[in-house]
């Protein structure tokens, strides 16, 4: 269970847990303005989102399409998250 905690709270600080507080105001002040100004379930759930497709970035290993080459010295490759993200956004 601590590991989990952590870990949320790794996501949330961007790996500097030190921020905790600062961060978490800036989320509740967030979510506040959007509720203040009407804002609809989907803001919200757009808001909530996106810590979690950061988060994957990190952690989802991308897939190798070309390997490297004389023609692509660093090779191909393409994070399956990436379609995700631009459907989100």
């Amino acid at each position: 269970m601590n590991d989990i905690l952590n870990e949320v709270i790794s996501l949330l600080t961007g790996g500097r847990p030190d921020d905790l507080l600062l961060v978490t105001l800036g989320l509740a002040s967030t979510l506040g303005l959007i509720w203040a100004i009407g804002g609809r379930s989907w803001a919200m759930f757009y808001f909530l989102v996106i810590p979690f497709l950061n988060w994957s970035f990190g952690v989802i290993d991308p897939i190798s399409l070309a390997q490297p080459s004389s023609w692509f010295a660093k090779g191909i490759e393409l994070h399956p998250l990436t379609l995700v993200t631009g459907l989100v956004f």
